[in-house]
């Protein structure tokens, strides 16, 4: 959360628009670190996406702990833009933070799913497995 609400801050700086953080439910105390930073990461890359790519006004950023995983999501109300054909994308492609969000998240047992369409904003869902059974 600290991590986030520094991101909140540095995108303010550089964009000037500034994302909200919430977080609901409590780290478990045997949480990988590897899934704080690979979600963090993930985080990073959505938010630089959206100033970048979609112009958005608002960005929501929501992190939900339970005792085996972590759920995070990044919503903007940016221009989107068509998900289904960049679900696709490889490592060649101008998309390649789309795959290595996708990469990230299945690293730490979890999975990632990008809701989009042009003209109605973003949203990045990624969940991850919190203990080290996952990784």
């Amino acid at each position: 959360a600290e991590s986030l609400l520094q991101l909140a801050d540095d995108t303010e700086t550089r964009s000037g628009v500034r994302p909200t953080v919430a977080v609901t439910g409590r780290r478990p105390d045997n949480a990988s670190p590897d899934v704080d930073l690979q979600l963090f990461r993930i985080a990073q890359e959505a938010v630089a996406n959206a100033i970048r790519h979609g112009r958005p006004t608002r960005i929501d950023i929501k992190v939900s702990y339970d005792e085996r995983q972590v759920a995070l999501t990044i919503a903007d109300d940016g221009c989107g833009f068509n998900a289904e054909a960049q679900t696709s994308a490889s490592r060649d492609s101008e998309h390649f933070g789309l795959v290595t969000m996708r990469e990230r998240a299945e690293h730490v047992g979890g999975g990632l799913r990008i809701e989009s369409a042009p003209g109605s904003g973003t949203t990045v869902h990624a969940v991850a497995g919190m203990t080290n059974e996952w990784a």
